[in-house]
Formats: C-alpha cells, structure tokens, sequence
C-alpha cells in the first residue's frame, strides 16, 4: 500500500482518539476531584515490502500465489510512519481549592486520596489500563444504590478488607440512612482508627473534621478518615468512572502519614477539590487536534488522487 495514505490514515486514527479524551475532559470540567486524561504518543517505522524486479516477471504460478524463484528476494520498497497513541496516562496534579460552605465537603491539600469502602467486585487483578477493564468497572460502578441509604458490598463495616478499597479525590460526602458517612453512589468513608470500617455519626450534631481527618461531634472522637498515600499514582491505580480510582496492585497503596511525600495531605472541611483540568488549553489543544485531523484527512484524498492518476496514465500508455 501507499505509504502516505497508512501515515495518514494511522494519524486520524490516533487524532480521533485524541479528541475522545479531550471532549471527556471538557465535559468533566465541573466535576469535583475529576483528574484530566492525556495521552503519550509514538511513531511507528512500518516498512512496506514487495517483490524484487525479478519476480515481477516470474511465471504465472508466482503471480497467483506459488512459491518465488530460486535467487527471488524481498526488497524494502518504502517505509511509513505511523503516529500510535501508546498510552493513555492520567494527570493527578492537584485542582483549586474553593469553599462550599458545606461541613460534609472535605478537600485534600496536598498528595493523597480519600480511602473508600467500594464494590466487592473491585480486585486489583480486575483493574488494568485497558478498554475492558474501564467498562468492567463502570458496571461496578452502575451496580451501586442510586441513594445513600442504600448497602453497598463491602461497605458495610464488617470484616472490611484491602481487596475492595477504591480512591478519589472528590470529597463531596453525605450522612446515610446509616448515619455513616458516604459518597452519593454510597461508598463509605474508612476509619484508618477502626479497621477501615465506616464512620458513624449523629446527624443531629455537627460534625468537625481536623487536618489530620479526626472527625468529632461535641468534643467526642468519632474516628480517623483513612488517607491512602500512593507513591506513583499514574502507574499505581486505575480510573473507575469519573471520580474513582482502584489499585493495579495490592501493594500500590500505603497510608498517607508513612509516605515519604513533598506534601502531606491535610484535609480542609467545607472545602472542594475543583477539577484539574484547565478549561482554556483543553480547548485549544482540541482546535489544534482537529485541524491536524483535517490535515491528513486532506493528505488522504490527495494521495488517493495521485494513485489514480498514476494508474490513468499507466493505462494510457500501456
């Protein structure tokens, strides 16, 4: 084949898989703790292999598919570059900080996730990079009670273990039906002073939560929130819909307070962690996208023509 139209072809596919991403994190501009996608490219040197001269002039039986001549030899009649999308990566950088005015809105300062009692679906050997794995977990996901009064598997505070634990940043909680603390898709808040269990509350009183996640109501502790600290989470953990991240190994995780980190996590109460995603360059890196797209949308229809051009001329004068 023409190696202008694999190039081409090979780069609108990469673009259009690029501007997936892009429109996924523009949409999710407004969703608290949502941690901005991006994508690592690489060039691929294909080389295009035909037949020497020789064979083009061999017997018949070669033409329709026989074994070469004795001598017959391949030559590398051109190569191709091929942009690929290797990867795609995540970007934790922290978002801004602005306040709620809410008490049960909670927000890290500094490196580490909030640790949540998820799915019992959820294992580490279930979670990968791959297209498979994120829809895997969007059923997990989809699978949990619409309110928070609702049980979530492995939430329920009993015999709660490492295999199910998930992560975010979005520290907007709610008192369940339970009085435990818990995200709106019912994950409950772990209590790094009991076991990972759930934190349980009187709804009645207020609640105030130190930098170092010690919830209180009247003087009286309640418990620790849990603070997973992950030494290289773009490696370590994988995205579970929007907001969520589960580990690729058991051992990806750690609490906050034994990582070695340039920043400790301190958690801010009636605070929200925005999304990291800088509305602006999204958008212009989107612009920027689609016309490299039309770019080699543009190189495929000329090299279409060259090629048919070429076979006129050949026709004419043969």
């Amino acid at each position: 084949m023409d190696p202008l139209l694999i190039s081409a072809a090979s780069g609108m596919k990469a673009r259009m898989e690029s501007l997936d991403m892009l429109a996924n994190n523009i949409a999710n501009t407004g969703t608290v703790g949502f941690k901005a996608d991006r994508e690592f490219y690489r060039v691929l040197q294909a080389g295009l292999f035909q037949a020497n001269t020789e064979v083009a002039s061999a017997s018949p039986s070669t033409a329709s598919g026989g074994p070469l001549p004795a001598g017959a030899a391949l030559r590398n009649r051109a190569s191709a570059q091929l942009p690929l999308i290797e990867k795609h990566w995540t970007d934790f950088s922290q978002g801004v900080l602005l306040p709620s005015g809410n008490p049960l809105d909670l927000a890290l300062d500094g490196d580490g996730f909030f640790a949540l009692n998820g799915p019992a679906s959820n294992s580490p050997a279930s979670n990968s990079k791959d297209a498979a794995a994120s829809a895997s977990t969007a059923t997990s996901l989809d699978s949990a009670p619409d309110s928070v009064g609702g049980t979530t598997p492995g939430a329920t505070g009993v015999g709660t273990s490492n295999s199910n634990i998930i992560y975010s940043r979005s520290g907007r909680f709610q008192i369940s039906r339970n009085n435990q603390l818990a995200t709106a898709e019912g994950f409950t808040l772990r209590n790094a002073s009991d076991q990972g269990r759930p934190i349980t509350v009187n709804p009645a009183l207020a609640i105030e939560v130190a930098g170092d996640g010690t919830v209180s109501q009247e003087g009286k502790v309640l418990g620790r929130i849990e603070i997973g600290g992950i030494a290289n989470p773009a490696q370590s953990l994988s995205k579970m819909g929007s907001s969520y991240f589960a580990r690729l190994s058991p051992d990806a995780a750690q609490p906050a307070n034994g990582l070695q980190s340039d920043k400790p996590p301190v958690v801010k109460q009636g605070m929200l962690e925005q999304s990291n995603v800088g509305t602006t360059d999204a958008a212009v890196r989107l612009v920027g996208v689609m016309r490299q797209f039309e770019m080699m949308q543009r190189a495929m229809t000329l090299g279409t023509e060259m090629n048919k051009r070429a076979l006129d001329e050949v026709a004419r004068f043969s």
